[in-house]
């Protein structure tokens, strides 16, 4: 996946039915209600490039629980915003 900011990452999620809420002024919470995926990133200015290890933790939450496979997380990347 090419560079994708956290702004980006985070309309994309929300895209896939995952709410976000901010903790503590430290780190947003994403939750899937539907699967109970839960995804702890920290806050960062939305323009900052997303770590890899941070794409790699969304990735496999994602594809574990069965909301989108790597490939369909990367198009929808590719196309957010």
């Amino acid at each position: 996946m090419s560079e994708v900011s956290y702004r980006r990452l985070d309309e994309v999620l929300k895209s896939l039915g995952l709410a976000a809420r901010d903790i503590d002024g430290k780190a947003r919470l994403y939750t899937h209600e539907l699967t109970g995926a839960m995804i702890v990133l920290p806050l960062l200015p939305e323009d900052d490039l997303v770590r890899q290890h941070h794409l790699a933790t969304v990735r496999v939450t994602l594809d574990a629980n069965g909301i989108a496979a790597p490939a369909d997380l990367d198009a929808r990347l590719a196309h957010a915003g």
